[in-house]
């Protein structure tokens, strides 16, 4: 929540689980490195949830595509490298990102204040 101050505590948790075997760690400072607390967890979390099932997709399409530069487009628009690909980045249905769609902001969003 507030490692910004001392930026060497940042990844000790990360690579706590990593040496625990987790495959996949989203930590919030390298995903979304906002000072906005509740922002920054939602994209970590969406990034944790999507991360490892984009790669198994990205994957599939790399075998079926060798020798092909494959690149996917993220929800801002742009493209990336798909081993850059995260869950964070992508919008299955639409470019603006997760946070557009469900996001606290959005009234109705299981997020949302009553």
């Amino acid at each position: 929540m507030h490692g910004y101050p001392v930026p060497a505590a940042r990844g000790l948790i990360g690579q706590i689980a990593r040496g625990a075997g987790f495959t996949q760690v989203s930590e919030s400072h390298a995903t979304s490195p906002l000072m906005k607390l509740v922002s920054r967890g939602d994209t970590t979390l969406v990034d944790a949830y999507l991360s490892p099932i984009l790669q198994r997709y990205v994957d599939q399409v790399t075998a079926e595509l060798s020798g092909v530069r494959l690149q996917f487009m993220q929800s801002g628009g742009g493209l990336t490298d798909a081993r850059l690909f995260r869950g964070k980045d992508s919008d299955p249905v639409r470019p603006g990102g997760w946070h557009r769609r469900h996001g606290p902001h959005r009234r109705g969003s299981r997020f949302s204040a009553p």
